[in-house]
């Protein structure tokens, strides 16, 4: 099983990235995806320094549901309020990192220990 251990203003939470996730995410925010590639275009052109107008952007509203449903994900029964106020006292920005990393988790190859146990003929728990 992917998992992120996380700190949000000062409280410790485990962010699980799964399928069940991934569709949960796709429901009410928006497929993963599209939001790492809209995300991957948008810092390729800042960088570069050419305006973009993405196709899809975090917000105040979505960072806390994004980070919220990867808790819930771990069996948490932590409150979508209690998210959203840690998000505030963390700040979005960096609250915003958090969620990057969280999707770069679900989008991304699996991390290489699990690749190794499933070589080995060990369920990873995927």
């Amino acid at each position: 099983m992917r998992k992120y251990s996380c700190t949000i203003a000062d409280e410790s939470v485990e962010l699980v990235a799964n399928f069940a996730a991934s569709m949960e995410i796709a429901k009410q925010v928006g497929d993963p995806l599209m939001i790492a590639r809209e995300a991957a275009l948008d810092a390729m052109m800042m960088e570069k320094g050419f305006p973009h107008n993405p196709k899809w952007a975090f917000t105040i509203e979505n960072v806390p549901l994004l980070l919220h449903i990867g808790i819930k994900a771990g069996d948490s029964k932590m409150a979508l309020g209690r998210v959203q106020e840690l998000v505030f006292e963390e700040g979005f920005a960096k609250s915003r990192d958090t969620a990057i990393e969280y999707l770069a988790l679900i989008v991304g190859p699996a991390p290489e220990e699990e690749m190794e146990d499933s070589a080995d003929g060990k369920s990873s728990g995927n």
